[in-house]
């Protein structure tokens, strides 16, 4: 339902002002979740200093240790395949 004589220019203002706004917004989402996750990842081997620290249930809460489990086993299984790759140098150093 459309405001009673709207053009299709303020339409077209609308939508262009939603689309940059939208841009805008996802771009500095990005830019935290980026430092979230650096943020994270340096507190978490600060604390656990074991090579491969990540995979290990012990590093993690006890109180979802079967979500814990499966998130271990869906990234040991990935890094698996994706190190076996011979074109794939980007996880090399991951693996175990």
């Amino acid at each position: 339902m459309y405001i009673q004589n709207t053009t299709i220019e303020e339409i077209y203002s609308l939508f262009t002002f939603d689309r940059e706004l939208r841009n805008l917004f996802l771009k500095y989402l990005l830019i935290f979740e980026n430092s979230m996750k650096s943020k994270v990842s340096y507190r978490f081997s600060e604390k656990f200093k074991e090579p491969h620290a990540y995979l290990l249930w012990n590093s993690y809460s006890s109180s979802n240790l079967n979500q814990v489990l499966n998130l271990i086993a869906i990234i040991s299984n990935k890094i698996k395949h994706k190190s076996s790759d011979k074109n794939n140098n980007s996880i090399k150093h991951y693996g175990i």
